[in-house]
């Protein structure tokens, strides 16, 4: 009974879910075909719209184009005062003969604007207007008549009004015997701001007709409504039904539908549906007119969907055939399952309270047998793994110990440490900082964490660089992996402005890289030196007043020990020298001996490199390679510089390369030369080799190029010339340094 329940429940439940699913999918389906289908049509049919548009235009525009140029020529004539009646006849009976579509061409000219002494053609003339109408007789000819019964107010007055185009209404007219219908283009001819007529083309409008009929077969094979309708909501064309022709716009819709054609008069572009069609209104302007017409399209939406409801229908059979196909098999494949799964039930109701010592046992060979195997190795995998588990844990438990001995060691040390240490994201921002940090800037950690350096710093620095343009460029360089060390102002949060001693080192920690910034407290050294260093110019200012009448008397003594004085500072600096010399030579050949197995080292690394290929990380180790030889190269200049300057003799027919010696000591001033000075070299075109002394040379050009730096503060360039006259060699060394002040100008003689 249990299993008929059972097998009944899992069948229905999964035939439900089934049936939702499948559903589903087929909602979804016919909604998106649906939406496509609609969404093609409205695209599709409004560009076929606007098409009939653009060809109704060209058609129109083109016959009031051909107005404007008979226009020109009129107004052409008009300004040689030789435009007369026959001249005009003329051509317009000329444009009339080339245009066989056109019914009639006409011209209305105000009285007294055609030549005075022309008296011609007195039968076209009305209330001295000039007012002619050319047509195409039965036989084909052509007629000239005077205009009688016109509206002057429809196509002559307006223009007039309006100094613009008119295209009229569509109304019935007698051609040949024959009602048709009409449209009545009018251009006015307007000279030197002066309106002086207008020119008329009467155009039989069936070819309108056509245009919607043609597009109405390539919509829906005929089955939809294209229309023109006037700018007074007149029906020019239909292609369902013609005799609508001439008759209001209504006649388009249901009796029983509210129409308001001054709301669709608003309108610019506009597609919707409307009591099932899809409606597509476009207006259309011809030439220079102030009243579009509108192309008018009406398709079925039942034509639309009618592919799409074929889909749609298709794929609801396919769906309840695999409906009814998978409750079958649902049911036949939930019995075969659910008759051993009850067994297995039954075999393991001694372990539901998960003794994990009571094993499923059976001697059956078939699926129950081995669901029952299967469970018992499960059962002791299981046991295995929770003991393997508890004894992790335990290993996990004494290493979190461990970890949270060694944290707080660090933690501890990081919190005591004397100077003040700060961790930074990337952009400056605080991290995390210990007890002294809080203390330095007395504020909480809360206050600290999540503001900048710049947010901590006044906006400039005592060099007048912005705080924060400068913290930005030190960061970039530390994340660079080079190390900064600097002075720098901040201010507490009492607002007090205090200098510190800064170093910023790149770490990383758990995979995320931070600046360590360290920072100490100087504001009080610099002030003890400050008031030194004012102290010391007071004493200074004491004994220079209170000597000033000894200094004539002790001159001479005074002399004398100036020249002692120099004597033994010359003497003692000779001595350091001499011992800097030694110790210079020693260090550098110390030195050699590693360069040399690194080199060697590099070598062979170098070779194995190009001998094999990395599929990983090719480029960064080719990159470290060729990084480790510019450090190797940097070192062995640096070492040969030292054991160059460091030669010390009394020998002064030593041969002496100036080229290599100045190379040599600029290498030796490297750490010297601040970012931004430039050294610019322009040596002679081949080696000067001179007599003298190697070590005595390095050490001129190592003074000279040495106060050539200092001299600079912060940006400049120095200039290295070399010249050989005959037997002498000129060497001149220029700077864009600030130059020695004429205090100390005097000590360099």
């Amino acid at each position: 009974m249990s299993h008929i329940l059972l097998r009944t429940k899992i069948s229905l439940a999964t035939s439900i879910t089934a049936l939702i699913i499948l559903g589903t999918v087929i909602a979804f389906f016919v909604v998106t075909i649906r939406d496509k289908a609609i969404s093609t049509a409205k695209t599709e049919y409004l560009e076929k719209t606007k098409r009939l548009s653009l060809q109704l235009k060209g058609e129109i525009d083109n016959s009031f184009s051909k107005l404007q140029t008979q226009n020109n020529i009129l107004k052409s004539l008009d300004s040689n005062h030789v435009l007369s009646k026959s001249t005009t006849l003329e051509i317009i009976k000329s444009n009339l003969l080339k245009n066989p579509d056109y019914v009639g061409m006409s011209a209305i000219f105000e009285p007294n604007t055609l030549c005075s002494d022309d008296t011609s053609y007195p039968q076209l003339m009305d209330i001295g207007m000039f007012i002619p109408y050319l047509y195409y007789n039965s036989e084909g000819g052509i007629n000239i008549e005077p205009l009688i019964d016109y509206d002057v107010e429809d196509y002559y007055l307006i223009p007039k009004k309006t100094n613009k185009p008119l295209l009229t209404e569509p109304y019935l007219y007698p051609v040949n015997g024959k009602e048709v219908f009409m449209i009545t283009l009018s251009e006015p001819i307007v000279n030197n701001d002066i309106f002086i007529g207008i020119t008329t083309i009467n155009y039989e409008i069936s070819f309108i007709q056509h245009l919607c009929k043609d597009m109405a077969l390539e919509l829906n094979n005929g089955n939809s409504n294209v229309a023109v309708v006037s700018n007074m909501g007149i029906i020019v064309a239909n292609s369902a039904d013609s005799s609508l022709i001439g008759q209001y716009i209504s006649k388009l819709y249901a009796e029983d539908i509210e129409f308001d054609f001054a709301e669709i008069k608003k309108r610019t572009e506009n597609v919707e549906f409307q009591n099932g069609d899809l409606v597509l209104d476009i207006p259309v302007y011809f030439s220079e007119t102030l009243t579009p017409w509108r192309v008018h399209v009406a398709v079925p939406i039942d034509d639309i969907l009618a592919e799409a409801n074929k889909q749609i229908l298709t794929l609801i059979i396919i769906g309840i055939l695999l409906l009814l196909v998978s409750v079958v098999v649902i049911n036949k494949l939930t019995g075969k399952l659910t008759l051993p799964l009850l067994k297995l039930v039954e075999s393991t109701k001694k372990i539901k309270d998960g003794d994990l010592s009571e094993v499923i046992k059976t001697k059956q060979n078939d699926e129950i047998g081995i669901l029952a195997h299967s469970f018992n190795v499960m059962l002791y995998r299981l046991r295995e793994m929770i003991k393997v588990l508890k004894e992790s844990i335990k290993q996990v438990e004494i290493k979190n110990i461990k970890l949270a001995d060694e944290e707080a060691k660090f933690r501890k040390l990081f919190e005591e440490a004397p100077d003040s240490i700060f961790l930074l994201y990337g952009n400056g921002k605080i991290f995390d900082c210990n007890k002294s940090a809080t203390e330095l800037f007395n504020l909480s950690k809360d206050d600290l964490l999540g503001k900048t350096v710049t947010d901590l710093s006044p906006a400039y620095q005592p060099d007048n660089r912005q705080s924060r343009e400068k913290a930005l460029e030190l960061l970039d360089k530390t994340l660079k992996n080079h190390p900064q060390r600097f002075e720098w102002e901040l201010s507490n949060g009492d607002g007090k402005i205090f200098t510190v001693s800064s170093s910023l080192n790149k770490i990383e920690l758990s995979g995320i890289t931070y600046v360590q910034a360290i920072l100490r407290d100087i504001t009080e050294k610099k002030q003890k030196d400050k008031e030194l260093e004012m102290h010391r110019n007071h004493l200074e200012k004491l004994v220079s007043e209170k000597t000033h009448d000894l200094e004539i008397a002790y001159k001479d003594l005074q002399a004398s020990l100036k020249n002692l004085q120099e004597t033994q500072a010359q003497l003692l600096q000779s001595e350091k020298m001499a011992s800097l010399g030694i110790l210079t030579s020693g260090v550098a050949h110390e030195i050699n001996d590693p360069l040399n197995f690194i080199m060697g080292a590099y070598i062979g690394l170098l070779r194995h490199y190009e001998d094999n290929s990395f599929t990983e990380n090719h480029e960064q180790i080719g990159l470290l390679i060729k990084t480790l030889k510019t450090g190797l190269d940097r070192s062995s200049a640096i070492i040969k510089g030292m054991i160059e300057f460091s030669r010390k003799t009394d020998s002064l027919d030593e041969d002496c390369d100036i080229h290599s010696i100045i190379n040599n000591s600029l290498t030796m001033l490297h750490n010297k030369i601040k970012n931004g000075v430039t050294v610019e070299k322009d040596y002679f075109d081949s080696d000067i080799i001179i007599k003298g002394n190697v070590g005595n040379l390095h050490q001129v050009f190592i003074n000279v190029l040495g106060n050539a730096i200092q001299a600079i503060d912060t940006k400049g360039a120095i200039l290295i010339k070399t010249e050989s006259k005959q037997s002498n060699v000129v060497i001149k060394i220029t700077d864009t340094g600030t130059g020695i002040s004429p205090e100390n100008l005097k000590k360099n003689n």
